[in-house]
């Protein structure tokens, strides 16, 4: 058995030992001999862990992988189909102005996107726009047209005219529209508009004054904005019909305490409003430090979740580690499909750009979503007035391009999550950014794979002491 033939990775728990063989996408049980064996180049082999590699191989495991080469594979035909009949969402840049500065915005003292500007979306690019897309979704079954900023709010005309303009050209296809706001500007008014046109609002509030101060800033003397946005939004929130299109995004800054955002978001201003929490993504050099308490309670946040995971429960509605949680479900999910890796795939990062989110710049200028540099021209996939550019977008699916000798022989090719929000440029400076993150993300995912396999030894422990998924 040649090892460096084989893909793989070892596992191990309290309770036993196990396999994660990418190749047939199986985790299995195994002897500690065995993984003692599989671990160290020098272990030596024995009867028994030469009969138990042939069972494993009779099983499809320890076998040869013939992954030759990391490529997308769909072919250009179906991606012309995917992006002339299903996109899913539109997204409009309406205004890159915003009455807010805040520290961990991607257009705030940002090094490598664009800054804040004046520009806005003319009203006639906006419907371009939306007759782009409308001539678009023949085959999707819902759709959705999202306002961008910026702060879109500044924007509330253009909003209502676009929500009227695409109720007529999408007549008969189930519409909604979504919003991403900082509330400073949120009215009575401009919530009914938004109930009655199934308007969903996402409000930017990252918890109590002093945590939301710290980096939501106005943008004419730096002052906090908690105030102004708490007020308008325990108003809104006092009205049940308008809480029903509220959620809140609280972008989590781990050097505070976790009890401070605990205690605020568990007001019953927030009862049955649905609150997400991502921990705040900054360059490294401004990375914000773990508070050892904040650490301590993700950690048994985590805990919870897998205890609840257990008994197939749910947990309270605000936690830290929410995002950990669509992790693991991630992992179960990939693990369904027992198919043995071909000779040629993709690793499994890249959404379809412009399929599931159209994101329109305030030129008309087309981006995979938001979260990719307008800086970077390797990231436009067309725009308006050309169409997509299947060319660039073929080029953003094989983003790791760069680095595919390295894919071709790595154990979590079926989770990887590497897209152009990451890196998009082949050159050395992608090829560091793409190996920092590669690391990292393995780790994680192994980790994540513990946890799933934690979960199950306890779901599965009257029957055996170990599992296989």
């Amino acid at each position: 058995m040649e090892k460096d033939k084989l893909l793989y990775t070892l596992l191990k728990t309290p309770v036993s030992h196990y396999i994660y063989d990418s190749n047939i996408n199986k985790i299995e049980s195994i002897s500690q001999g065995l993984y003692n064996y599989l671990f160290s180049n020098t272990a030596s082999q024995n009867v028994e862990i030469l009969n138990e590699i042939k069972y494993l191989q009779e099983k499809g495991l320890l076998l040869p992988c013939e992954l030759e080469d990391v490529e997308e594979t769909i072919s250009d035909a179906m991606i012309e189909y995917y992006l002339n009949n299903k996109l899913k969402m539109l997204s409009l840049q309406l205004t890159q102005r915003c009455n807010f500065r805040c520290s961990y915005c991607m257009f705030t003292n940002s090094i490598d996107n664009r800054s804040h500007s004046n520009k806005r979306m003319a009203i006639e690019t906006a419907f371009s726009a939306i007759d782009f897309f409308s001539k678009r979704v023949s085959d999707s079954k819902s759709v959705n047209i999202g306002f961008y900023g910026g702060e879109p709010l500044l924007e509330f005309n253009t909003i209502k005219e676009c929500v009227s303009y695409a109720k007529n050209k999408l007549k008969g296809k189930p519409l909604t529209f979504s919003i991403t706001t900082n509330a400073s500007l949120l009215t009575e008014s401009i919530m009914e508009y938004f109930v009655a046109n199934d308007v969903n609002v996402l409000v930017s509030l990252d918890g109590p004054k002093e945590i939301h101060d710290y980096n939501r800033k106005n943008c004419f003397d730096g002052a906090g904005t908690f105030d102004l946005v708490f007020s308008n939004l325990k108003r809104l929130l006092s009205n049940s019909t308008f809480k029903n299109y509220i959620s809140i995004n609280a972008v989590i800054n781990p050097s505070y305490s976790f009890e401070k955002y605990n205690d605020f978001f568990n007001l019953s201003d927030f009862e049955n409003v649905t609150i997400y929490s991502p921990i705040v993504s900054l360059p490294k050099e401004r990375s914000p430090l773990f508070s050892k308490q904040f650490f301590n309670s993700m950690k048994f946040d985590k805990y919870l979740h897998m205890i609840n995971m257990t008994e197939h429960k749910e947990i309270a509605k605000f936690s830290i580690s929410a995002p950990y949680k669509e992790s693991l479900r991630n992992v179960y999910e990939v693990l369904k499909t027992k198919t043995t890796l071909p000779k040629k795939r993709n690793h499994s990062g890249p959404c379809m750009p412009g399929n599931k989110r159209t994101f329109v710049t305030v030129d008309g200028m087309f981006l995979p979503c938001e979260k990719v540099s307008e800086c970077n021209p390797n990231n436009y996939i067309g725009s308006i007035k050309s169409g997509f550019d299947i060319h660039s977008i073929r080029k953003i699916m094989n983003s790791t391009s760069c680095i595919k000798d390295k894919c071709r022989k790595c154990w979590a090719i079926r989770f990887c999550d590497v897209c152009a929000k990451i890196a998009n440029s082949n050159n050395d400076e992608s090829v560091a950014i793409l190996q920092r993150h590669c690391s990292s993300f393995r780790n994680s995912i192994k980790n994540n794979i513990l946890d799933v396999i934690a979960i199950e030894e306890v779901r599965n422990y009257e029957k055996s002491n170990s599992v296989s998924l």
